[in-house]
């Protein structure tokens, strides 16, 4: 289905094809990185009266997380934790049944706040160390799981260090592929069908996503190799 996709991909979309470019070093753009933080995150609630913070007076309750070669789209390491409910938190039924983690599953199998913190933390020191700004990809991700991610940080008094730079792929699947919801961007390239909202798996899908279509449109302008 896929090989088909490609093939689709590069009769319907008309444009001018200027021959093989390959890339180099010295090809590197000015804006250039070299990883991507892929998230996603499942919540307790979303704070829909506060425009500009959804997590405001809620909590994310499992994150999915994968370190990227941004270049390559290669995965460097993963990260999955499922946290308790902080006793505070805003928790809705609408919430609970998109991802089916319940206040008992997670008390019992999850971890306290701060230890995620923590972990995350972790994760981000080892690639990007203390200084270094994180650039982010994921599905909804800036108006949604990035604003969580702040939460978390700021309520333990930490920074997080980010860049502007961010990657959406509900823009890259409502631009390129006239898709209004993840599923639909999935459905569309190729990937399976998928029966639950679990953020490891999403961001998974999310990142493949991009792989494909980075595989469909290099193959239409003929785009060859890596940046070294």
């Amino acid at each position: 289905m896929f090989t088909i996709m490609v093939i689709s991909f590069i009769v319907f979309i008309e444009l001018t094809n200027k021959g093989v470019k390959k890339l180099y070093k010295d090809d590197k753009p000015k804006a250039y990185f070299n990883l991507l933080l892929a998230i996603d995150c499942e919540t307790s609630s979303i704070n829909f009266g506060n425009k500009l913070n959804p997590a405001e007076g809620c909590q994310a309750v499992s994150w999915g997380i994968i370190v990227l070669n941004a270049n390559t789209l290669e995965t460097i390491e993963e990260l999955y934790l499922e946290v308790k409910w902080n006793g505070e938190a805003k928790w809705s039924k609408e919430a609970e049944d998109v991802h089916g983690l319940t206040k008992e599953y997670l008390e019992e199998n999850g971890m306290s706040e701060e230890d995620a913190l923590v972990e995350i933390a972790n994760l981000i020191q080892k690639h990007w160390g203390v200084k270094g700004s994180i650039n982010t990809l994921g599905h909804n991700s800036i108006s949604f799981d990035l604003p969580f991610l702040f939460d978390l940080y700021e309520r333990y008094g930490l920074e997080l260090r980010y860049s502007y730079r961010n990657i959406d792929t509900n823009t890259l699947g409502f631009t390129l592929l006239r898709t209004y919801h993840s599923d639909d961007l999935f459905k569309s390239i190729g990937l399976p069908d998928r029966t639950v909202h679990n953020s490891l798996e999403d961001i998974r899908l999310t990142v493949e996503s991009v792989r494909r279509i980075r595989i469909l449109w290099d193959a239409k302008v003929g785009i060859k190799g890596t940046y070294g």
